[in-house]
């Protein structure tokens, strides 16, 4: 619109799931026999941004995983997403939010963003352990250093809510989608995820990371990265983005808990080298990534509680 208010809007078809495993379990797979059609998904976005004074950028956005069909509010850029998500009586997943930067040019860059799916309660004393407020969090810092052609060290953190990507499945049985989904027994699936990877930051839910990352231009072309993250992930209740809350047993969710349920401790180191030709269109890259892993075994599942405790042992550590 103008060199300090922008707008953006994206529209398009996922593609299938073909992974059989994502990490070391079942994933959703189009070789299962009775998920056929259950992941045909489209997906549209919005984003508007705005410079303010004092080198403030204030953005929000809204996006939407939904089931293949001619849906006119999905395809409006102009439209919002949630009113038509909300006609359709919840069928779809929505998510929205809004992010906040502040700039000191060539100094550094701050930044925090705040999503949700869904919210429930609102009130402060409940807004985070609510189990139905389900919403992600991320809170960052990027200082440039005088060092090399250009450097610049980053620390970000990172919380993912318990249910964060994942929605109902559906059967369509009120027959509000298209005709093709009429009758259709399997569940439709509508997280967010394409072609077995995740749309949004690469967490599970009910996980946190920090994250600490260097990058320096050594010369002209040839970049090196330094990454180094510590990842938790707490497994209370809906710790798998293929595992959404159940609404019928609602009222049976404990508070959330995250640092008492911690099942899985992960700390990685990534180092990557890029060098860039620009006289030829070629760029030559490598890396090596290692990883630590900690984990608590199984969860303790009672039949009919939605609310899952892990053994007080600690087994690893596993290295990669």
């Amino acid at each position: 619109f103008s060199n300090w208010l922008r707008y953006s809007f994206i529209t398009g078809s996922l593609g299938r799931f073909s992974l059989d495993k994502l990490g070391d379990r079942e994933f959703f797979s189009d070789s299962i026999t009775d998920r056929d059609n259950k992941f045909s998904n489209n997906f549209s976005a919005k984003r508007a941004e705005a410079d303010l004074p004092f080198n403030f950028t204030f953005g929000i956005f809204e996006s939407c995983v939904w089931q293949k069909r001619f849906e006119i509010g999905y395809l409006n850029p102009f439209g919002i997403l949630m009113f038509q998500q909300n006609v359709l009586g919840d069928l779809d997943n929505m998510l929205a939010g809004v992010d906040l930067q502040w700039r000191l040019p060539g100094v550094l860059r701050l930044h925090g963003t705040w999503a949700t799916t869904e919210m429930n309660e609102i009130s402060l004393s409940r807004f985070i352990k609510a189990p139905r407020n389900i919403m992600g969090m991320q809170g960052g810092i990027d200082v440039h250093l005088p060092k090399g052609n250009f450097s610049i060290i980053s620390f970000q953190y990172t919380r993912l809510h318990p249910f964060f990507y994942s929605h109902d499945e559906h059967t369509n049985e009120n027959k509000k989608l298209d005709p093709s989904y009429h009758g259709h027994k399997s569940g439709l699936e509508t997280a967010y995820v394409n072609k077995g990877e995740n749309l949004g930051y690469p967490l599970h839910p009910n996980s946190d990371e920090f994250l600490l990352r260097g990058v320096i231009g050594i010369t002209e072309g040839l970049d090196t990265t330094l990454t180094l993250r510590y990842q938790r992930r707490s497994g209370q209740y809906g710790y798998y983005i293929d595992d959404p809350m159940s609404y019928g047993a609602q009222s049976q969710y404990d508070d959330k808990a995250f640092s008492e349920n911690i099942f899985e401790q992960t700390v990685s180191c990534k180092f990557e080298l890029t060098k860039q030709f620009y006289h030829f269109p070629i760029r030559l890259f490598g890396g090596y990534h290692y990883f630590v892993k900690w984990d608590r075994g199984d969860p303790i599942i009672v039949e009919g509680d939605v609310n899952h405790t892990w053994g007080s042992q600690w087994f690893g550590p596993s290295h990669n």
